[in-house]
């Protein structure tokens, strides 16, 4: 699978991209279809104001929220997708800072790890 991803700076320094991709190893393991080579997808990190701003406009709730996520293709769709074609936009996934490190703190975890779990 192929990962964009974009980081704001209201998310502290970190290991984000390497726990990214082993969240991303963990769930090819869970669902093999997700290791197709074709799949593409994107995460962003950013703060609470620009998910507000997208959860408004995509969902009508003008509220921010811990993640988004836009999905691009159905379980149906990505199991009968074959390896060889052109890239496949698999979805996008945004998550919020201040919600998730809120959120964390709520739960008693680290961030790393509530932001791996969503």
């Amino acid at each position: 699978m192929e990962l964009d991803f974009d980081i704001d700076d209201c998310w502290p320094s970190g290991r984000w991209e390497e726990l990214v991709c082993q969240a991303i190893t963990v769930l090819t393991g869970l669902v093999p279809a997700l290791a197709n080579p074709r799949l593409c997808t994107s995460l962003l990190l950013t703060g609470d104001a620009e998910v507000h701003a997208l959860n408004r406009e995509w969902r009508g709730k003008d509220k921010p929220t811990n993640v988004l996520s836009f999905p691009m293709m159905s379980g149906g769709e990505l199991a009968v997708l074959s390896p060889d074609g052109p890239p496949v936009l698999l979805g996008d996934i945004a998550l919020a800072f201040e919600t998730c490190a809120g959120e964390a703190d709520e739960k008693g975890v680290a961030l790393e790890h509530h932001a791996v779990h969503l």
